[in-house]
């Protein structure tokens, strides 16, 4: 096993130091990590997250033999934060905010947190994907519902109900609909679900004025669905 480094970067000019270069992929802050499997809800899980400066996610991408840090607020607004070289020199693509600098801290193979020059720390855990781990986190498993029929949220993205199947993928982005929705299919048509302990409701989607995703029709719910007890990988890559 490698043993964890920890090395501290600044984005300030002519900084250099020797610095390893994290895995490419997603990065999630690790406090929203813990509210999402507290929670199982990404409404609730980042209903903290108003007015903060600090990304929920950030992906490390190839940019030759360096590594391109973006930050995604909201899950939509991509900003660019800055290039780490493999000497360890940041070059800034991007001002964040009023702050001249920000430090970052490689705390393992797998994790690094970021400092603005004023402000609170914020760690990242590498996921891989972003988008499939929260899918696992909050829906993937097995489900009945009250008349015995089976349900089931795949991992790899595909669903399984009573009559049908479809492609499914959480919507992270909660902006304009305070509700917890999930995507069915491709073409842009969705479900609203509420979760409480094991069980979850599902509601069917109208369109409504004003709404991104549609308004949910709370009085008729399409299925009460209980999970049915198994193992459940929430924390792997």
């Amino acid at each position: 096993m490698l043993r964890a480094t920890v090395v501290a970067l600044t984005l300030m000019p002519g900084f250099a130091a020797a610095a390893p270069m994290p895995p490419l992929g997603d990065y999630l802050d690790t406090a929203y990590i813990k509210a999402l499997q507290k929670t199982r809800s990404p409404l609730l899980a980042g209903a903290g997250d108003a007015g903060l400066r600090m990304p929920q996610l950030v992906s490390v991408q190839a940019q030759g033999s360096a590594r391109r840090f973006a930050a995604n607020f909201n899950w939509r607004e991509g900003r660019l934060l800055f290039v780490l070289q493999r000497n360890g020199v940041l070059h800034r693509e991007l001002a964040w905010g009023p702050d001249p600098a920000i430090a970052l801290r490689i705390t393992g193979t797998e994790n690094f947190c970021l400092t603005p020059l004023q402000g609170d720390e914020h760690c990242y855990r590498y996921v891989q994907n972003a988008q499939n781990y929260i899918n696992r986190v909050v829906l993937s498993g097995h489900y009945v519902d009250r008349q015995g029929a089976e349900y089931r949220f795949g991992a790899d993205g595909q669903a399984h109900f009573p009559g049908y199947d479809f492609a499914w993928s959480l919507v992270l982005e909660q902006v304009s609909d305070q509700y917890d929705f999930f995507a069915v299919g491709t073409e842009g048509r969705f479900m609203a679900f509420r979760r409480a302990g094991e069980t979850i409701t599902l509601f069917p989607v109208g369109p409504g004025q004003g709404a991104a995703f549609g308004t949910p029709d709370f009085a008729h719910p399409l299925a009460v669905l209980r999970e049915v007890p198994g193992p459940r990988v929430i924390a792997s890559n």
